[in-house]
């Protein structure tokens, strides 16, 4: 990625996404990330294999997507990120297809990040008792 002269900050943006972390490893606000990084998704579901840039499929992508907590604008520049890198290593062959290429599934619930889940019941509850015509 570094052939695409980019900034260091981007460079430290895309190894928050895909490198393996701590969970104690702080991002730039000094918080934990809510977003699980690729390699640790694949070290958590086949724990001591081997893992290869092929295997990344848009199955794949989309449930390590799923296990993201940020809401749904930090899941975005997240998306964003894995996309470009994506796209980067289809140019080179490593991939068939990009993962994150057009399709995208919206989790159902609280996605908001600023309400707990019991607050975001209770919004829901009052919403389900206005008549909207």
């Amino acid at each position: 990625m570094r052939s695409r002269n980019v900034t260091p900050g981007y460079l430290n943006a895309l190894r928050t996404v895909f490198a393996r972390r701590r969970d104690t490893h702080p991002n730039r606000s000094g918080k934990r990330d809510k977003n699980t990084s690729l390699l640790d998704f694949l070290d958590r579901r086949a724990p001591g294999a081997r893992h290869v840039m092929g295997e990344i499929s848009i199955d794949l992508a989309d449930d390590w997507a799923a296990t993201w907590g940020a809401n749904d604008l930090g899941a975005r520049r997240w998306r964003n990120q894995a996309r470009s890198f994506f796209r980067w290593a289809q140019d080179r062959g490593y991939l068939r297809r990009t993962p994150f290429g057009g399709r995208r599934k919206i989790k159902k619930g609280n996605r908001c990040g600023y309400f707990t889940t019991e607050q975001y019941a209770k919004l829901m509850s009052t919403l389900r008792n206005v008549n909207c015509r």
